[in-house]
C-alpha cells in the first residue's frame, strides 16, 4: 500500500491543475523502482491519495 499526502490546488474551476500535479507526483516520484512503468501506482496493490 502506498499514502501519498499533498496538497492540490484549490476550488472546481483547478481540476485540469488538480489532475496535472497528481499525474506530475505519480510519475516522477522518488519511489518509483521500476523506470519502465507508467507511475509509482503501477507497483502498489492499493494507492490512497489524501488532499490537506
Amino acid at each position: 500500500m502506498l499514502f501519498v499526502n499533498a496538497h492540490l490546488a484549490a476550488h472546481a474551476n483547478k481540476m485540469k491543475e488538480r489532475t496535472q500535479n497528481l499525474q506530475r507526483i505519480l510519475t516522477d516520484s522518488p519511489l518509483r523502482k521500476r523506470k519502465d512503468s507508467s507511475g509509482v501506482h503501477e507497483e502498489y496493490d492499493r494507492v490512497f491519495v489524501m488532499d490537506c
